[in-house]
């Protein structure tokens, strides 16, 4: 917007912003986008496509008859079946303990099994992994 006019940018993004209803925008910007689609097709153009895509949107998301009373009953429950987990309390439940305590030492005793399997074959192999020659170099050295 320069000064009290808006531009084809401007409106864009005020139909981005706002919606295609004019009289929701902010009230500094309805004056100035009401005369730029006066005086440009453009701007009228836009405003017709955006027009066209909310009703599309609203044919594809339609809202679902239901009752003031019975909505508020409704969100009422899934806000109090909602639970939120301390993981501190979860750990104190003797069950979730021994279920991550079990997991862990099982981590551990699968980590230093295969720590010790690896280093059993490299030491199975380093002879045969050096030439005679490299062995000798390794001596001398």
């Amino acid at each position: 917007m320069i000064g009290n006019s808006m531009t084809l940018q401007g409106f864009e993004d005020a139909l981005d912003r706002y919606g295609a209803d004019i009289d929701r925008w902010p009230v500094d910007l309805r004056a100035p986008g009401r005369a730029l689609m006066e005086q440009h097709p453009e701007a009228r153009r836009l405003l017709a496509e955006s027009r066209q895509l909310e009703a599309a949107l609203m044919e594809i998301v339609r809202p679902v008859p239901l009752a003031a009373d019975r909505l508020g009953r409704l969100l009422a429950n899934l806000h109090a079946r909602r639970t939120v987990v301390d993981p501190v309390v979860a750990l104190a439940r003797p069950r979730a303990a021994f279920a991550i305590t079990m997991a862990a030492t099982v981590m551990f005793v699968l980590g230093a099994w295969s720590g010790v399997a690896v280093s059993q074959a490299n030491d199975d192999t380093d002879q045969s992994a050096f030439s005679a020659e490299q062995i000798a170099l390794l001596e001398d050295f």
